[in-house]
C-alpha cells in the first residue's frame, strides 16, 4: 500500500506557501522537491493538468461536498484520458491538503502499475504487430507501435494547389520538444514586449519551431502550424506531451506482450 506521500505532501506545500499554490504552475516542481510523486509517478501529469486547467479552485469549492468531488473526479478523469483511480486519489490528495476533517486518501501500489493509464488493446502474452493510434486534444495523433512511437502531425496546404506538411515528433525526440516549446515561448514573450505592435515578423526558434507575430502570431512547431500564444496553450500541449510518453510506453508493454 502507498503510504501518502502525496496528500502528505501537498498539505505540506498548502501550510508552506498558502492554499493560492493549488492555483500556480509552480505547485508541481515544489511536489517534486518533496518527493511527492515517488509513490504513484502518474499523479505528477494529473497534478499538471489540475492546475493547468483550473480544476484545482473546482475542488477547493466543492471540498466539503461528497457527491460534487466524485461529479468533478468523473468529469476530469474523461477529460484526462486517465483511469478513475489514480484521479480519484489525486483529487482526494488535493482535499485532503486544505481540510482538518478528511482521513488520509489510500491507493494501492499494485493498481498504479496497472490501471492507471486506460488502453482498449487487450491483454496477451504475445507479441502483437501493428500500430495503435490516437488523436491527441491539441493536435495530432499519438502512433505507437512495438519498438517506437512518435506524435504525427499533418498541416494541409492553404488551397488544393498545395502540398500538406507533415511533422513528426519521434519517442527519442520528446523531451527536446518540450524543453523547445518552453524556451521558445520565453522568447516569444521576450519579443512581444519589445517589438512594436502591428508588423509581421517570424524569428527561427528550437527544433525547427518559429516565433511569429501578426500573422498566425505565437510558437509554431514549423512556419505558421499550430501557434502556441498563451501560457495555457503552452501548458496543454507540454502536459500532452508529457502524458503521452506514459501511455506509450504502458501500450508498449501490451504490444510487446508484456503484460
Amino acid at each position: 500500500m502507498v503510504t501518502g506521500k502525496l496528500p502528505t505532501s501537498i498539505r505540506k506545500a498548502v501550510v508552506d506557501f498558502g492554499p493560492k499554490i493549488l492555483n500556480e504552475a509552480k505547485l508541481t516542481n515544489i511536489l517534486l522537491d518533496y518527493g511527492a510523486f515517488t509513490e504513484v509517478p502518474s499523479a505528477k501529469i494529473v497534478i499538471k493538468e489540475l492546475v493547468a486547467e483550473s480544476w484545482c479552485a473546482k475542488i477547493l469549492e466543492a471540498q466539503d461536498d461528497d457527491n460534487k468531488i466524485q461529479s468533478l473526479i468523473s468529469v476530469i478523469s474523461d477529460k484526462m484520458g486517465f483511469k478513475t483511480d489514480v484521479v480519484e486519489y489525486t483529487v482526494h490528495s488535493v482535499v485532503y491538503s486544505i481540510s482538518k476533517n478528511k482521513s488520509l486518501p489510500q491507493y494501492n501500489k499494485a493498481e498504479e502499475q496497472t490501471t492507471s493509464i486506460p488502453i482498449s488493446s487487450p491483454i496477451t502474452s504475445q507479441k502483437l504487430d501493428g500500430e495503435y493510434s490516437e488523436k491527441l486534444r491539441t493536435g495530432g495523433d499519438l502512433k505507437v507501435t512495438a519498438n517506437s512511437w512518435k506524435i504525427s502531425y499533418y498541416f494541409p496546404g492553404p488551397d488544393g494547389r498545395y502540398n500538406g506538411t507533415f511533422v513528426y515528433v519521434n519517442d527519442k525526440d520528446i523531451d527536446a520538444y518540450i524543453a523547445a516549446w518552453k524556451s521558445n515561448f520565453a522568447k516569444f514573450q521576450q519579443l512581444k514586449s519589445l517589438l512594436p505592435q502591428g508588423g509581421n515578423s517570424d524569428y527561427p526558434g528550437d527544433m525547427g519551431m518559429s516565433i511569429r507575430f501578426g500573422y498566425f502570431e505565437g510558437v509554431c512547431i514549423r512556419s505558421y502550424h499550430l501557434p502556441i500564444n498563451t501560457q495555457e496553450k503552452l501548458d496543454a500541449i507540454t502536459n500532452e506531451y508529457e502524458m503521452a510518453k506514459l501511455k506509450a510506453a504502458q501500450i508498449q508493454k501490451i504490444l510487446n506482450g508484456n503484460m
